[in-house]
């Protein structure tokens, strides 16, 4: 059975929060439920459209209502709890699964020794039929753990996982930033096995990332996920010395010098 969770707030725009839901509906292989977290308040515009959604749903939906913001790490935490599947599916409001992406993950995972399978993004702007570039991660769980130290090596937005594995590791943690980074470290401490298919799930929209991902406060997340890595024992402490000094120094660059590196470094096809 798989649950998807797909977790919204006020800031998420109606019409692609219906663009992601009906990516779901479309799926070669329905999932068997779908878990909608709404994270606080929302404006009456994304409501009815959430209400057109589940009348329109050909499966079972669960709403979960948080009265005040938690955040994305606090929404999927409750997500899964809320969740009934043996497989968990993460789906982002403003992203878009391509129809066999469910299909494809759970006959992998049903048939090899994994706990979490995900797979290639692409990138786009304005319309997802125009890709601008093509998000690769490494594709054998050895390869994954050898980039972990380095940046996080599991698109969110393409995952299933197992629900018992997700729970066992102690779920999404209410962190201020990268509770997804946070989550896969401490499942692979715990021994869990993941995979990434060699192919593209989801197209995700990426305007203004860089901007998004700057700032103290993205600075001290960085330190504060650095030394949890250490704790963990998936970086050691020269790796998170240096990764301290290379991130916060990154995170504190104005947007345009972070775009750059952003689009030389980190979201380049290779």
């Amino acid at each position: 059975m798989i649950s998807v969770i797909l977790c919204t707030y006020a800031g998420d725009d109606p019409l692609e929060f219906y663009r992601s839901f009906s990516s779901i509906v479309n799926q070669t292989r329905q999932p068997d439920e779908l878990v909608i977290v709404i994270d606080g308040p929302i404006p009456g515009t994304l409501n009815n459209k959430i209400t057109d959604c589940v009348e329109a749903a050909p499966f079972n939906i669960v709403i979960k209502q948080l009265d005040v913001n938690q955040g994305h790490g606090g929404a999927l935490r409750a997500g899964v709890k809320s969740a009934s599947g043996t497989y968990i599916a993460i789906q982002d409001a403003d992203d878009i699964s391509v129809p066999t992406r469910l299909e494809q993950q759970f006959n992998y995972i049903e048939s090899h020794e994994i706990d979490l399978v995900g797979g290639q993004i692409e990138e786009f702007t304005e319309s997802p039929d125009s890709p601008e570039r093509t998000r690769w991660m490494p594709v054998d769980h050895e390869s994954i753990v050898a980039l972990f130290p380095k940046r996080c090596p599991i698109n969110q937005t393409t995952v299933l996982a197992r629900r018992k594995a997700i729970l066992e590791s102690g779920n999404y943690r209410n962190v201020n930033r990268m509770e997804d980074y946070d989550l896969w470290g401490r499942m692979l401490a715990d021994g869990y096995k993941f995979h990434n298919l060699d192919v593209v799930l989801s197209k995700v929209k990426v305007e203004n990332m860089s901007a998004r991902r700057g700032g103290l406060e993205y600075a001290q997340e960085e330190i504060r996920q650095q030394i949890d890595f250490m704790n963990y024992g998936v970086v050691s402490l020269p790796r998170m010395m240096l990764n301290i000094g290379l991130r916060v120094p990154f995170r504190l660059l104005p947007n345009k010098a972070r775009a750059w590196v952003y689009s030389n470094y980190f979201r380049n096809d290779n």
